[in-house]
């Protein structure tokens, strides 16, 4: 299918969380993620329970730590799920997700160990159980300081990643050479270069794309 007929498809079955928010896992078993189930502390009110999802994740992580790190972090999930309760009139969200390796689970949890431990003491945790990381944060309150911002241009590396592999298969790459291009180029560079239009341009830039296209292409 193509054109009208693909757009008409694909919004008669919409792809999950996971392959929006990196469309490269579309129609593999990478992008078939697992809701789990997340049960709130007895007797707390539940608010809220779902999919937290990949781009929360990134968002999340990304605001507290290098960009490069949270997207590694959520490339490797497979499932998850979460609920937001209050108890003792603390609003709380504990979450849970897997990875599609023990070594993805062991980078989502060390990634979460960073972002708590940037929060206000007592207020976050992260474990892992039965190959299952389970995160826990609630609201530290009014007068704590604020740890970290969620910017909307932190999206810009995982859609410049998609942009990429479009680009090589436009030029008539095939599917594993554009996984290759957008992927080398976003552990080649810093975030910053990245997303420095003039460092991108320039003689560094040209010259460390080049390379990865002769590597990749």
């Amino acid at each position: 299918q193509s054109g009208k007929d693909a757009i008409d498809g694909a919004l008669e079955d919409p792809p999950g969380e996971d392959v929006l928010f990196n469309p490269l896992l579309h129609d593999t078993d990478e992008g078939k993620s697992e809701l789990l189930d997340v049960a709130a502390p007895k007797g707390a009110e539940v608010i809220d329970d779902g999919e937290f999802g990949a781009t929360a994740w990134y968002l999340m992580l990304a605001s507290r730590m290098e960009p490069k790190v949270a997207l590694r972090a959520t490339d490797g999930l497979s499932g998850d799920g979460y609920v937001v309760y209050r108890d003792e009139k603390r609003v709380c969200v504990r979450a849970s997700a897997t990875g599609e390796a023990e070594s993805d689970v062991e980078e989502l949890r060390a990634a979460l160990a960073d972002w708590s431990g940037r929060s206000p003491e007592g207020t976050a945790s992260v474990e892992v159980a039965d190959g299952t990381v389970e995160f826990r944060s609630c609201d530290p309150g009014a007068d704590a300081p604020a740890v970290g911002e969620v910017a909307v241009d932190l999206l810009a590396l995982p859609v410049t990643r998609t942009q990429l592999y479009n680009q090589v298969l436009a030029s008539g790459g095939t599917d594993a050479q554009g996984r290759c291009f957008g992927q080398t180029l976003i552990d080649r560079f810093s975030f910053e270069q990245f997303t420095d239009e003039a460092f991108l341009s320039g003689p560094e830039g040209q010259g460390l794309i080049g390379e990865v296209q002769r590597s990749c292409l």
